[in-house]
């Protein structure tokens, strides 16, 4: 099964955005050739706190940057086919080997010519990652009668202003339902600390089990992916008036009540004292704007 890995970096100059990958055109033939396969996305030990190998997408379609221009492409990432690790993988692991063996050299070390920022993922460091990554084995995250993935297939009509709104019908070895479900709760949960983004309540009974839930912004059967960004904590009232339209959120964080509740006076009380959502500590997990957007749009009820 091949495979590739991607870095990237929150402060990356490149025009990055969920759903694609800006490059140079030096790396075009090794992008090229994961049209279809799985990359994972590393982010290098410079970067503080890094999270090492922390999600992994398949490579829907490369295409050149028409607006931007010069010597610099897009690799398009399947929305369906995109999730975060619900554990992201350290470049060490527990007995201090890279976890990426490819790139050791003869001491152990980092070899430093075997590390481009687009380069090929042999087959056990990707069944390694992975595992690692979801904490399960290899054939339960994809399950043991999947395909592997097609080359090529993806479909992409570049007069389409935004990578989420492209029909696909790629049928991918993609991960198991249950696993990217359990995954994406976990996740969520976590960087939200289970608490209520909306309330601020974080309710818990004595046996560990949490009130808030995990919400999608951008429901999966919308093409939304299973990515933390995609994600918001919610109790289950809170819950419930989001997916019916009924709450959503602002660009600059406030929550909007809609005018559709028939007693939008009780739901404001149970807002927290602020007006907005209570974000991840953890900026890179803070919900993306695009998937607010798209919520607004197409879910609120104005």
């Amino acid at each position: 099964m091949a495979a590739g890995v991607f870095i990237h970096r929150v402060d990356t100059n490149y025009n990055d955005a969920p759903g694609r990958y800006h490059f140079p055109g030096r790396y075009y033939s090794r992008v090229k050739s994961l049209e279809g396969q799985w990359a994972v996305y590393y982010e290098p030990v410079k970067v503080r706190n890094s999270r090492g190998f922390y999600a992994m997408g398949i490579v829907d379609k490369v295409e050149p940057d028409f607006v931007g221009g010069g010597d610099m492409f897009y690799a398009h990432i399947d929305p369906a086919n995109f999730v975060d690790f619900p554990y992201p993988v350290p470049q060490r692991g527990a007995d201090g080997r890279l976890v990426e063996r490819a790139l050791e050299g003869q001491s152990g070390g980092v070899s430093g010519n075997r590390q481009s920022a687009v380069r090929p993922l042999a087959d056990a460091d990707f069944r390694r990652i992975v595992e690692q990554g979801f904490r399960r084995p290899f054939e339960e995250v994809f399950g043991a009668n999947q395909v592997a993935p097609p080359i090529g297939g993806g479909l992409y009509d570049q007069s389409v202003p935004f990578e989420y709104e492209v029909s696909r019908e790629r049928k991918a070895r993609t991960v198991n339902a249950v696993v990217r479900a359990t995954g994406f709760r976990d996740a969520v949960l976590r960087a939200y600390d289970n608490r209520c983004a909306v309330t601020g309540s974080n309710i818990s009974s004595l046996d560990g089990s949490v009130e808030a839930q995990a919400a999608h912004i951008r429901p999966v059967t919308k093409g939304g992916p299973d990515v933390i960004s995609n994600g918001i904590a919610l109790s289950h009232t809170a819950h419930w008036l989001f997916d019916n339209g009924l709450l959503s959120v602002t660009d600059d964080r406030s929550i909007l009540v809609s005018r559709h509740l028939n007693d939008a006076e009780s739901v404001r009380a149970l807002l927290n004292a602020s007006g907005r959502i209570i974000d991840p500590m953890d900026f890179r997990h803070r919900p993306h704007p695009v998937f607010f957007q798209w919520h607004r749009d197409n879910v609120f009820k104005h």
